[in-house]
């Protein structure tokens, strides 16, 4: 017989001490079955490697005790029978527990004279057992209990894996459940899951991820629709796993000041600025998951978000320096991937701000709708390198896509884009690596441009670009049958690209005006500048089109060419950016750069710098004057110049047999 103890219950049954257990228990009896309960609520994975027979239902503590009762009750296969521990055995025999709640083992004023306990306290359930040999570790409210004697009692888990409730969060939606969720991430030392039951789990402060490879989880779907309707959402105990962000800053902070190697968010609800379950709206929350580099340059990766909701926030990832630069060139992290999971209602879905950059950022097959509706406010709008944007479906944004900067490939492809609005639905600036946009499906386009090029350098582009310098890509003529794919001529953005010097490719344009091409110039450094006047009527409205034809002879510079008109005044310089790092001083290319007017002239006038504004002595170039006419739409204009002009002054090999 057992000794008598002062705080002892009743004894419990073998049903109600499964009952009693809940996730911590049945994860104690199958070993990794809380983790792949964790990471497939629905039992998918349990049915089809244990069979039909093996059930797995409810939520996560009801679904586990559920299959803790058909382990014990011989309900599956030998195979999982032999993962139970021995001492499973031990537990039990009814003679060996006692049930307690939490309070109670806090009280204990002497020395524990059972080594186990169940505590029944509810969402809290599971085996304690008493440690002798440690008289140090804190009370940490979920794992271990510290009692008034002294003594240390440790919950029994697969270690793995921890439950947000055990360390007292309630997930009602009006309790402050920071400091629980605070508790629960922070005995992740090695890593693990941090599990969220059905409810909305309130929080007035960021959450602090202060451990590598821990995951934030739950049971919820990628889901959180129309969340601008009244009465849509309770955010009380009977949603899917919710965090409520009421309060400013991030919600979930991932800060330089820890090592971040490693973090997930999997099947979990984020939404901020809502009606609470008290009918009080929440406060709005800057950031859902701030990626906070402090200046530091560090380099961290593995940052993985697969079936996560975000509502509400200004931004759904951020990636910032809240502290000034310690010397580094800039602040950049990587890798994060972004994978089916939804954005409602964000100002932004995804940005980098104080020059920093990701190292590499995956956004695939992800829904979002209604991002960043209004001006100063947008979709995806980062820096970075080893960008891969594809198979989405973005609706109602704002500047769906913007990069600027980077170094290496990026790819957008394959996305599906509906009434976006703004500036344009991709806009790349920049961009020093190739890059392969296209095909992506944009319908009913609202945005002046459906793909915006600012000077960028080499790649491909199959969906309708318009380009503010482009180099050396393949010319997309606008397609006769689909209205989709013609440029919007109501813009007034000006168009300059540098492209190969190709004959077979230049197409004579419709102009309604031109001024035929002067003999060819040949300068050197002397001549930095070239100005020319030309007398060609100007319509408003129309598009005043500058095409001249350069080969820089010693070394790769960006060269300007600027067109004023004359008696209007209206001007504008081109920079071809990128120019010279991808043309040879061998090869010619043709420069092509087009202003709308705002108003008639009588003529124009162009300036060029062939070598850049600030050439060093002993540059040369040779340049065929410019060839310019007036167009009335844009879709119309065509890189062009007039070889039989030239021909009389160059021996070309590109023109043999040609003319």
């Amino acid at each position: 017989m057992m000794e008598e103890h002062p705080n002892r219950s009743d004894s419990i049954s073998r049903r109600k001490l499964l009952a009693s257990m809940g996730a911590a228990g049945a994860t104690f009896a199958v070993g990794g079955l809380l983790q792949a309960r964790a990471l497939d609520p629905e039992g998918t994975v349990s049915a089809s490697v244990y069979g039909a027979g093996f059930e797995n239902k409810g939520g996560n503590a009801n679904g586990i005790r559920n299959v803790a009762e058909q382990v014990v009750e011989e309900k599956v296969p030998p195979m999982i029978q032999e993962l139970v521990p021995p001492i499973m055995t031990t537990l039990l025999d009814e003679s060996c527990l006692q049930t307690i709640t939490i309070a109670d083992m806090r009280l204990m004023a002497v020395a524990p004279t059972a080594d186990f306990y169940v505590v029944t306290d509810e969402g809290k359930e599971g085996i304690f057992r008493y440690d002798p040999l440690d008289t140090t570790t804190p009370d940490n409210t979920g794992t271990v209990i510290v009692t008034a004697y002294g003594a240390r009692f440790k919950r029994i888990h697969e270690g793995r894996g921890v439950n947000v409730k055990w360390f007292g969060a309630a997930g009602d939606g009006l309790t402050d459940d920071t400091a629980a969720i605070q508790a629960a991430m922070d005995v992740m030392t090695d890593g693990g899951i941090v599990f969220f039951p059905d409810g909305s789990y309130r929080t007035t402060s960021k959450l602090i991820v202060k451990h590598r490879n821990v995951m934030l989880s739950g049971t919820g779907k990628r889901s959180i629709h129309h969340l601008n309707r009244e009465g849509e959402h309770s955010f009380d105990r009977t949603v899917p796993s919710t965090i409520l962000a009421d309060h400013t800053g991030d919600c979930v902070w991932l800060s330089h000041s820890y090592n971040l190697n490693g973090f997930a968010a999997n099947r979990l609800t984020f939404v901020t600025n809502v009606k609470k379950a008290s009918g009080v709206q929440s406060l709005k929350a800057e950031r859902c998951f701030g990626f906070d580099v402090g200046g530091e340059g560090q380099f961290r990766r593995e940052f993985v978000f697969e079936h996560v909701s975000v509502g509400k926030f200004g931004k759904a990832f951020e990636l910032y320096a809240s502290s000034a630069s310690s010397g580094t060139s800039f602040s950049a992290m990587g890798v994060i991937r972004i994978q089916n999971c939804t954005t409602m209602h964000n100002d932004f879905i995804a940005r980098t701000i104080d020059s920093t950059a990701w190292n590499g950022f995956v956004y695939d097959y992800n829904e979002g709708g209604n991002n960043g509706k209004i001006a100063d406010m947008g979709g995806i709008h980062i820096s970075g390198h080893n960008i891969s944007i594809c198979r989405n479906i973005l609706e109602g944004q704002r500047d769906s896509i913007r990069i600027s900067g980077g170094q290496r490939g990026l790819t957008i492809k394959n996305n599906y884009f509906e009434a976006n609005t703004g500036e344009a639905i991709i806009y790349v600036s920049r961009h020093n690596g190739p890059f392969d946009i296209g095909e992506n499906y944009m319908a009913r386009p609202q945005a002046t441009h459906r793909v915006l090029l600012h000077q960028s350098l080499n790649g491909r582009c199959s969906d309708p670009y318009w380009p503010q310098q482009t180099n050396k890509m393949e010319f997309a003529m606008p397609g006769t049958n689909n209205t989709e794919k013609f440029l919007n001529n109501s813009a007034t953005t000006p168009y300059f690209r540098s492209d190969r010097f190709d004959p077979q490719l230049l197409q004579k344009p419709v102009w309604s005006q031109a001024v035929p091409a002067v003999p060819p110039v040949i300068g050197t450094v002397a001549t930095r500048r070239i100005t020319e006047q030309y007398e060609i009527p100007v319509v408003s409205g129309e598009w005043v089109v500058v095409c001249w034809m350069l080969r820089q002879k010693t070394i790769g510079r960006t060269p300007y060419t600027a067109i004023t008109l004359q008696t209007s005044g209206q001007t504008f310089e081109f920079e071809h950016y990128g120019h010279g790092n991808l043309f040879r001083t061998t090869e010619f290319a043709v420069i092509t750069s087009a202003l709308k007017a705002n108003s008639s002239a009588p003529g124009v006038t162009v300036d060029m710098w062939p070598c850049g504004k600030s050439p060093a002595n002993g540059e040369s170039y040779e340049i065929y004057s410019p060839l310019v006419y007036t167009i009335a739409d844009v879709n119309d204009i065509r890189p062009y110049v007039e070889m039989r002009q030239y021909v009389q002054h160059f021996v070309l090999p590109e023109l043999s047999g040609l003319i």
